[in-house]
């Protein structure tokens, strides 16, 4: 879409040159989306003929609202406001408007029920291993019926052979209202189904007009206690699993030399992102205390891990970086634990 921005296109295309995994095809840009860092080839960007930037992304249902237009650009050039002094552009204090929160998060997130243990949602996140047979859930995870997702016609559409799908709400510290919210698809056996969007399929899709607020707005699975600090680790699944793991006392993580070392909540909170790199911000730490990055065994997760901790230490917060084994994450290594330990039943 085109929509009104203050970064100039010489700004922004300085940042796409550098940024992995973009590349330009023909006057356009494409690569991933920069909020939730999935896909390949789901944004672009190019020049405006009647504003200096336009672009869209397929991730976040192809046209993007104003507000998230401005998110996918703060997600790439950093501070808006920066962004905008240095291309000539309108002032910052402009760029910094705080916009109303689209309704359709809001929405789904008020026709979602609690979780059942008997619900098919119940049993795949059990199947997954990030909780138990007994486990309480965080009141940031619901359940949507198919029937409720038709009723308030949620966006990405889901599929017509699930039973529901399981909603996953992310806020920032002081929100009332429901910003941002991601979902994911079940069937009636408890198996997850993906969702396609423009023939795209996405495993754990953003509801239509969510806002990430550049990292602020996390799905917390659990709270903490105040001033113990945080984890912070890439999406729900990995955040009810790191609970899980030291919920049956197998929480460790890596050190530098890539040896295990057991590491206990020990009343930090768990946070879990929309996606990394863009996630991965000093804002989603929002509290007081250590910080623990868990980032996915992946290249892309540990760069975002080590720049972000590189950015706490020099604000003066105690920080260390941690990961599973490499190329699994901490939702693969809270299965295989259960599965090992406890004989949890594959659905």
């Amino acid at each position: 879409m085109s929509a009104p921005q203050h970064v100039s296109w010489p700004v922004l295309e300085g940042h796409l040159r550098v940024r992995p995994r973009w590349r330009r095809i023909g006057r356009e840009w494409h690569g991933p989306c920069p909020v939730q860092g999935i896909g390949e080839n789901t944004c672009w960007f190019a020049e405006g003929s009647r504003t200096p930037v336009r672009g869209g992304c397929r991730k976040c249902g192809g046209r993007l609202s104003p507000q998230l237009f401005r998110e996918h650009l703060g997600a790439i050039v950093g501070d808006l406001g920066a962004a905008s002094a240095a291309g000539g552009n309108a002032p910052p204090s402009q760029a910094a408007v705080p916009a109303r929160p689209d309704p359709l998060p809001g929405r789904v997130w008020s026709a979602s029920v609690a979780l059942a243990p008997d619900s098919p949602g119940y049993r795949y996140l059990c199947s997954r291993g990030v909780i138990g047979p007994s486990s309480r859930l965080p009141p940031s995870v619901r359940w949507l019926p198919l029937r409720a997702a038709v009723s308030v016609r949620c966006v990405p559409r889901l599929p017509a052979t699930c039973v529901g799908a399981l909603v996953y709400r992310f806020a920032g510290p002081g929100d009332t209202g429901t910003w941002a919210a991601q979902f994911e698809p079940v069937d009636a056996d408890g198996c997850r189904l993906a969702c396609s969007v423009r023939g795209v399929p996405i495993k754990r899709p953003s509801v239509a007009g969510s806002s990430f607020a550049f990292g602020r707005r996390v799905f917390c699975a659990d709270p903490g206690a105040d001033g113990k600090g945080c984890w912070l680790v890439e999406g729900p699944l990995d955040a009810l699993a790191v609970c899980r793991l030291d919920a049956i006392g197998q929480l460790c993580r890596v050190d530098v030399h890539g040896r295990l070392r057991p590491q206990p909540l020990a009343g930090a909170a768990v946070f879990g992102v929309a996606g990394v790199p863009a996630g991965f911000r000093s804002r989603a730490c929002s509290v007081r205390g250590p910080v623990v990055l868990a980032p996915d065994g992946d290249k892309a997760g540990i760069d975002a891990a080590v720049q972000l901790g590189t950015e706490l230490k020099l604000e003066g917060r105690s920080c260390v970086v941690s990961r599973p084994l490499p190329g699994t994450d901490w939702s693969d290594l809270a299965r295989d634990i259960g599965i090992e330990r406890e004989g949890i039943v594959e659905y």
